[in-house]
């Protein structure tokens, strides 16, 4: 039997100047097994010349995009739709993986048949200061939990539920789009809820906080954030 194919989901809007780091670290992988699939958001900049180039040299890229600017969730749902791969995970285009870090998450799944998702080792990256440090995980947090478990735990940001999925999970949940920029917290609370067993995984995620970063203001876009959660009820 050959080794599982993996769907990495990246959305991209406007992303020139980080998208090249994003693939370079996807595509320096360990695990070669790989199915890159970036959706272009209708971007004004130069992110599709550069997916393009990228995709002249490497065969496991595919590049699609929307035909008008649609948010991260949409996109990744279209992502999702033409994904191929036994195991799903995405990464923002502003932000990079560690070389091992989808070998980790596809040995972890590979060896628990009851496993169904396995976390990142989500690394707060701050470009300004240079400073990295882990995500803050509750220290009550288990390493192995329930689905149900999972979600309670991932709704109080008591670990950082980002990481890969069984695509016969992940497929049945697309991203809520009516949300926002935060649609896709109510898609991945229902993935945790459903999914058997989740265990926090090892491979390291570098979430980048930059200033400009939409997710990373306080603004009134953080209400859609309460949206999602009172739409979970």
């Amino acid at each position: 039997m050959g080794k599982p194919l993996v769907s990495i989901i990246i959305a991209a809007y406007n992303a020139e100047p980080y998208i090249g780091n994003c693939l370079d670290s996807v595509l320096c992988q360990t695990y070669g097994n790989l199915e890159i699939i970036i959706i272009d958001d209708a971007s004004t900049d130069k992110t599709r010349a550069i997916v393009e180039s990228y995709g002249k040299k490497d065969s496991r890229i595919v590049l699609d995009s929307m035909r008008c600017n649609s948010g991260s969730p949409a996109a990744r749902n279209r992502g999702y739709e033409i994904a191929n791969g036994d195991y799903l995970t995405s990464v923002d285009a502003d932000d990079t993986i560690a070389p091992d870090t989808i070998e980790k998450c596809v040995e972890e799944l590979d060896k628990d048949p009851e496993l169904d998702f396995v976390t990142f080792k989500m690394m707060m990256v701050y470009p300004e200061s240079g400073e990295i440090k882990p995500y803050p995980i509750n220290s009550s947090v288990p390493e192995v939990m329930t689905g149900e478990e999972a979600c309670h735990w991932s709704i109080n940001y008591d670990f950082a539920p980002n990481g890969m999925s069984r695509a016969s999970l992940d497929k049945n949940f697309p991203s809520e789009t009516k949300y926002g920029q935060y649609g896709d917290e109510t898609t991945t609370h229902l993935i945790l809820l459903k999914a058997g067993k989740v265990k926090l995984g090892q491979g390291e995620y570098f979430y980048y906080q930059w200033q400009t970063s939409r997710t990373h203001k306080f603004s009134i876009l953080k209400f859609e954030v309460l949206e999602c959660r009172l739409s979970l009820k």
